[in-house]
C-alpha cells in the first residue's frame, strides 16, 4: 500500500472514529438501546493491501479477504475504549 493511501486511510479512520463517539445517542437508563438503533448507512467500501475496508456512519471496519470474519480494526471500538480510559482517568483526578 503506498504511503500517500495510508495516510488517507488513517485520516477516514480517525474522522469515523470521532463522529461515532460524538453521533451516539444519550438513552435512559433501562431502555434497550439496540431496539432504539437506526440502521447503519454505508459512506464507502473497498479492498485494499489485501484488506476488506467498510466505512458507515457509525464505525470504519477492517476485515482480511483471506479471513473476512475476523475483525482487525473497528474505529467504533477504539473510540469507545479510550472514551472508558478518559472516564476513567477524570473519575481518579477528581
Amino acid at each position: 500500500m503506498k504511503k500517500s493511501a495510508l495516510v488517507l486511510l488513517g485520516m477516514v479512520m480517525m474522522v469515523g472514529a470521532l463522529a461515532g463517539v460524538a453521533g451516539a445517542e444519550s438513552r435512559p437508563e433501562g431502555e434497550n438501546s439496540v431496539a432504539r438503533q437506526k440502521p447503519t448507512q454505508a459512506i464507502w467500501a473497498g479492498e485494499s493491501g489485501g484488506f476488506k475496508i467498510r466505512w458507515t456512519d457509525s464505525d470504519i471496519q477492517v476485515h482480511p479477504l483471506k479471513s473476512p470474519n475476523r475483525l482487525v480494526f473497528s474505529a467504533r471500538s477504539l473510540a469507545q475504549q479510550e472514551f472508558a480510559r478518559f472516564k476513567a482517568n477524570e473519575k481518579n483526578m477528581a
